[in-house]
C-alpha cells in the first residue's frame, strides 16, 4: 500500500491517504475521498510506502512518520509517536472514525477539476455575504468565519464562531431555500478561525496553524515560564487570543533544541526534525551564549 499526505483547502489539517492506482508527487493537485464527500487538495509529501497491514493501522491511530523525499519518489515509512505530517500528537489521530480505508485518491486533478474549484469559490463568497446579511437583520450572536462548498457542490459548510448556543433554525431555513442544497453549520474555536483565515504572527511568518502545524497540541503557561520567557500575555499570546503554539514545540528539550531552534529560512516557526545534534554546553559557554543575547 503507498499512502501520502494531503492538505484539503479547508480546517487545514494533513491527513494520509491511499494513492491505489495513482502516483502522485509533491506539490500535486489531487481530489480525495473521505467519507462520503470529495474535496480538492494539494500533495505535501511525497509517497510512502508501507510494507504491511500493521502499518496501515498505525497510520490510522497517527503513529508512522510521512518521510519526506527530495525527488518525489517514495519513501518508507517508520513508526515514530507522530501523526500524519509530523505533528506530534500522543498516537491519537483527529479521525479515527475515518479510517485509511475511508481516505483516498480518487485522481490527479484535471483542468476541469480545478475549473470547478474556482466556481465553487464563486459560489462560496455569494454565500458568505448573503449569510453574513441574513445574521445581520437576524441580529444573530455570532461571527461567521468562511463558507466551503464541498467539491461535488452536494453540500455547503458555513464556519462560525459563537459566545453561546445560536438559534439559527430560520437562518438555516433562508439558506437551503436560497442555495437548494445541504446546509451544515459549523461551530469552530477562536484557534481555528485563525487556521482558516490565516495571517501573520509576531515572529513576522505566517501561522504555524495555518502552515505545517496538523493538529492543535496542548500549550501551557507553565511552557513559557521554564524557557524564562515573559509572561506578559502580548508576549506569550498569538493573534486568536490563545497562548502560541510555538510555545509547545519549543519546549522540546535543552539549549540548543528548543530556545534556539529556528524554521528553515529563518525566524521561530517549525519543531526541531528528530535527528538534530544537540551540543551538550557547559556553565562558561552558557554564560557566553547569554551574554552574546544581551549585547
Amino acid at each position: 500500500m503507498k499512502i501520502v499526505n494531503v492538505r484539503v483547502k479547508y480546517g487545514g489539517q494533513v491527513m494520509a491517504y491511499d494513492c491505489c492506482e495513482h502516483n502522485p508527487v509533491l506539490g500535486d493537485w489531487v481530489v480525495v475521498k473521505s467519507g462520503d464527500l470529495s474535496y480538492l487538495g494539494q500533495v505535501v509529501t511525497a509517497p510512502v510506502i508501507l510494507s504491511s497491514p500493521d502499518e496501515a493501522d498505525q497510520v490510522q491511530d497517527g503513529d508512522v512518520d510521512m518521510a519526506s523525499s527530495d525527488n518525489g519518489e517514495a519513501a518508507e515509512a517508520a513508526p515514530s509517536g507522530r501523526g500524519p505530517g509530523g505533528q506530534r500528537n500522543g498516537g491519537r489521530c483527529p479521525h479515527k472514525d475515518k479510517g485509511l480505508e475511508n481516505r483516498r485518491i480518487l485522481r490527479l486533478a484535471t483542468d476541469n477539476d480545478m475549473a470547478r474549484q474556482a466556481e465553487n469559490e464563486v459560489r462560496e463568497q455569494d454565500a458568505f455575504e448573503y449569510c453574513q446579511s441574513r445574521v445581520a437583520i437576524q441580529r444573530l450572536e455570532m461571527k461567521l468565519v468562511a463558507v466551503e462548498v464541498v467539491f461535488d457542490g452536494s453540500k455547503t459548510i458555513f464556519y462560525y464562531t459563537a459566545d453561546e448556543r445560536v438559534d439559527f433554525r430560520l437562518l438555516v431555513k433562508e439558506l437551503v431555500s436560497r442555495f437548494r442544497t445541504r446546509i451544515e453549520m459549523r461551530q469552530i474555536g477562536v484557534r481555528h478561525e485563525a487556521r482558516m483565515i490565516g495571517g501573520l504572527g509576531a515572529c513576522g511568518r505566517g501561522f504555524c496553524c495555518a502552515g505545517f502545524l496538523s493538529n492543535f497540541a496542548p500549550v501551557s503557561v507553565k511552557m513559557a515560564k521554564e524557557q524564562n520567557i515573559s509572561l506578559s500575555p502580548s508576549k506569550i499570546s498569538g493573534v486568536c487570543g490563545r497562548l502560541m503554539c510555538c510555545l509547545a514545540f519549543e519546549h522540546t528539550g535543552p539549549i540548543g533544541r528548543g530556545h534556539h531552534h529556528h524554521a528553515k529560512g529563518g525566524g521561530r516557526g517549525a519543531p526541531p526534525p528528530d535527528d538534530m545534534p544537540v551540543a551538550e554546553m557547559n556553565e562558561e559557554e552558557i554564560a557566553r551564549l547569554a551574554a552574546q543575547f544581551d549585547d
